[in-house]
């Protein structure tokens, strides 16, 4: 268990040169229940400190967690979430709190007063890190948040290769970029949602081999893809309230959007409903 840690308000932040899971690890934030948001940063430069997460990440309380790693992550066929509350990898340099300040992976000072709750991530290189989801080693989704909670992707390429992501009722959102950049946060304690600029030059997200998204429960969920190139291919599948709407299959509450004005994209699905 992770006993250590700053706590400044509602936050908890973790600072780490390298955060990476074996097979089957563990790695369980102690938390106490005033603890809204558990921040974990990753402050190693280079591709030997790319997380490797093929373990379970934690929390003893429920709590929303961000993982920040600019040198890309990896959730390989053995990551699994049991956090209780909302989930952010990124691959942005750093995470700001209103107008108290950033937490920043790539200028690893200690986090001052920043009692808010994360509102932006900062992006100040040209190609981010990617983010790659593998397929699961047992059956069920990878990466998983409890019922009307979010589960969010922010970086540079982002591939989902046969591994599976779910938020009952809640929200998935993929948001691939390639720009230096602001992106908004949007927090209120139990979801979460971005607000990117629209002139933010967009990179791929790429689901295969069986990949999918899965946010069907009474009430319904959301899925959000933004990028360049949006592929759903080999028998992948978006679940997002399926319904038969004069005779042809409807995605309910989804949203794609792929390229920026006076950019020539595309965006494909292909897989079985």
């Amino acid at each position: 268990m992770i006993t250590e840690g700053t706590t400044r308000g509602s936050n908890l932040f973790h600072s780490f040169r390298q955060f990476s899971l074996p097979n089957e690890d563990f790695a369980g934030f102690i938390t106490t229940p005033a603890i809204q948001n558990v921040i974990v940063r990753v402050t190693g430069v280079g591709s030997p400190f790319i997380s490797n997460i093929n373990g379970t990440i934690a929390t003893s309380n429920p709590a929303n967690f961000f993982l920040l790693n600019p040198n890309g992550i990896v959730f390989g066929p053995g990551a699994t979430l049991n956090i209780g509350g909302s989930f952010l990898a990124t691959t942005a340099n750093a995470i700001q709190f209103g107008n108290q300040g950033f937490y920043s992976a790539t200028n690893p000072e200690a986090p001052p007063l920043l009692t808010v709750n994360p509102s932006a991530l900062w992006f100040n290189q040209a190609a981010s890190g990617a983010i790659a989801v593998q397929s699961a080693t047992s059956p069920g989704p990878n990466l998983q948040v409890p019922n009307g909670r979010s589960l969010v992707l922010v970086g540079g390429d982002i591939s989902v290769n046969g591994g599976r992501l779910s938020a009952p009722g809640g929200q998935v959102e993929l948001l691939s970029i390639t720009d230096p950049g602001t992106v908004a946060l949007n927090n209120d304690g139990t979801s979460l949602s971005l607000n990117a600029p629209v002139d933010m030059a967009r990179s791929d997200i790429r689901f295969e081999n069986g990949a999918g998204v899965d946010v069907r429960a009474d009430g319904g969920g959301s899925i959000t893809l933004d990028g360049r190139n949006i592929e759903v291919l080999g028998g992948s599948f978006l679940f997002a309230g399926i319904a038969l709407v004069w005779g042809r299959w409807a995605v309910k509450r989804g949203i794609l959007r792929s390229g920026q004005p006076g950019q020539s994209r595309s965006a494909a699905v292909r897989s079985n409903l």
